[in-house]
């Protein structure tokens, strides 16, 4: 899943909060 890590990244700017499953989920 590289393409969810890629999107990750930038969700976990935005969401630090919930960047340990929020953006993979």
């Amino acid at each position: 899943k590289p393409y969810v890590e890629s999107k990750g990244r930038k969700f976990e700017r935005a969401r630090g909060r919930r960047r340990s499953r929020g953006f993979k989920v």
